[in-house]
This record gives C-alpha cells, structure tokens and sequence, in this order.
C-alpha cells in the first residue's frame, strides 16, 4: 500500500497513523458525506456542519442538489474530484448500494 508523504505542518502523531493500514480511517485528508443535507435538524446537515473545522477536504455527495450549505455537491462519491479515504454515510440504508 503506498501512502501519501507527510506534509511538514503534519504532527508526529498524525505521520504514525498515515503509516498503519488504518490510517487513512483514523486520519483522512479528504472526506465524502454522502447523504449531505441542507434540511435543519437532518444528520446529513449535522454531520458537514461538523466537519467545517476539519483541516483536510470535504465533500458533500447529494444526488439532488448541486450545492450543500454553499460547497459543490456531487451526486456519488466516483464523481468526487480527488481521492476520497473515508466516506461517512447519511441515508437510509436502501439508498446505500
């Protein structure tokens, strides 16, 4: 498996997660939240909301919107423009496949 370099703002911490077979799950640089929401009160909104202090890139994946809460949407994580390491899921689980 090759992992990215560490970055030189990277902590040591981060570096050692990056390097085990689950270091993109506990240190990803660029998310998917699939089932990302404009809807107050709704998980998918909860969860990009939380994210906005991530370091790294999000991206919301909504298959009816073009833009969730002012960032580009797309409608499935393939179409997502960079690698995604970790995509957390929002929907009801018969939407999932």
């Amino acid at each position: 498996m090759n992992l990215p370099g560490p970055t030189p703002s990277e902590s040591a911490a981060l570096r050692e997660a990056r390097r085990r077979p689950l270091g993109h799950f506990f240190a990803p640089e660029v998310i998917a939240v699939v089932g990302a929401s404009d809807q107050a009160g709704s998980v998918g909104r909860a969860l990009l909301e939380n994210l906005f202090e991530f370091d790294g890139k999000v991206f919301p994946v909504n298959l009816k919107h073009a833009r969730v809460l002012g960032l580009p949407a797309f409608a499935t994580v393939k179409d997502v423009p960079a690698k995604v390491d970790l995509a957390v899921i929002a929907t009801p689980a018969a939407t999932v496949p």
